[in-house]
């Protein structure tokens, strides 16, 4: 998850509604990306899995998924449809997620970053 945006660079960028020169590497987001990431070392602790192994599998799973986006050029939903076997386990973490509003939460924090951008 990436909400943050309190470097010029993004703050140029979503005032600008995307329409920016700005250098998006200087994009202050590392803080709010390990909110996932450490979610999903926590569940994996909880089911046995050592904490440092745990990092890492949330780490390489993150990564890996940045990766396909980054290189295939694909919609996002495209690759999740392409691992969500029926009746499977990605599926039904999907499904938990909808329910849980995940999106809506993300939606929600971005927009917020945003308002609160314009007054810093």
């Amino acid at each position: 998850l990436s909400i943050g945006c309190a470097s010029a660079a993004g703050k140029a960028l979503i005032h600008s509604g995307g329409k920016t020169d700005s250098n998006l590497d200087a994009w202050d987001v590392h803080a709010d990306h390990t909110v996932f990431p450490e979610a999903m070392a926590d569940a994996a602790v909880l089911a046995g899995m050592p904490r440092a192994q745990a990092y890492e599998f949330s780490a390489q799973a993150v990564l890996g998924s940045a990766k396909l986006l980054l290189e295939t050029g694909k919609h996002p939903g495209e690759l999740k449809d392409a691992v969500c076997s029926p009746g499977g386990t990605t599926i039904e973490a999907v499904k938990v997620l909808e329910e849980m509003g995940f999106r809506a939460a993300i939606m929600d924090a971005v927009e917020a970053c945003i308002e609160k951008s314009k007054n810093i």
